[in-house]
């Protein structure tokens, strides 16, 4: 494993197997410091997909664990929990039932209302639970081809909005609503995990790391902000061009 400091945190470049050790260490490892419960959200695409898989079959988390656990996604389409597109619907298909955790100790997005309402509704319901300025204990993301993390795009009205909130609705051009953490609330997360894998990843991960430009053009750089908390995992593929 070779470790170097970075603009957005450190960064640790690893095969991929040793990433999905890491990431649940990492999570256990919180989870077994406290008698509270921690939460963590997940991301989505094929990575944590294929990280909940490798979970499931090495049964990575202790019962002690899993009763210590809060299990949420840092973004979420607008879609129904059954769909093959939602976020929380894989966690819970690949990983959580599998596992045979407990549903109180799930806190998926309300997707059945309207999107602002759902939002609002997550807001409420988190905060009551957690308090006003606390987002995850563990943050799992991941990075688009444009740079791009959770659901913040670049150009994302998210970086113009007033509100303070956590937690937001925004309606995505070509790719419909979705739920996301906002810029405040990547910064309100205890710890970050960043994951980074494979040949298309290159490009935009060489771009972060070697240039500064405002987080507008190219969201992931909200991480700079908050370096200390991030870990950027990464495979010999995602860094061939650093």
């Amino acid at each position: 494993m070779k470790t170097s400091a970075t603009q957005l945190g450190e960064l640790l470049v690893t095969s991929k197997e040793e990433i999905f050790e890491y990431l649940a260490e990492a999570i256990k490892e919180m989870a077994n410091q406290t008698p509270k419960t921690i939460s963590v959200g997940l991301s989505g695409g094929s990575t944590p997909v294929a990280w909940y898989q490798w979970a499931t079959r090495n049964r990575a988390f202790s019962q002690k664990a899993m009763r210590n656990i809060i299990w949420s996604t840092s973004d979420e389409r607008h879609v129904h929990l059954a769909s093959p597109e939602s976020n929380f619907g894989n966690a819970l298909r690949y990983l959580l039932d599998p596992l045979d955790f407990s549903e109180d100790k799930y806190f998926p997005w309300p997707v059945e209302f309207e999107p602002e309402a759902a939002s609002i509704a997550f807001e409420s319901q988190w905060t009551t639970r957690f308090g006003p300025d606390k987002a995850f204990d563990i943050c799992m993301l991941g990075m688009g081809d444009d740079c791009h993390t959770v659901s913040i795009f670049p150009g994302s009205d998210l970086f113009e909005r007033k509100k303070r909130t956590l937690f937001a609705a925004v309606n995505v051009p070509d790719k419909g609503w979705r739920y996301s953490l906002t810029p405040l609330g990547l910064t309100c997360c205890e710890r970050i995990l960043l994951v980074v894998l494979g040949e298309g990843k290159q490009e935009a991960l060489r771009r972060v790391l070697k240039n500064k430009v405002s987080p507008e053009q190219r969201p992931v750089q909200l991480l700079a902000q908050v370096k200390d908390k991030v870990t950027i995992l990464a495979d010999d593929a995602a860094t061939a061009l650093l």
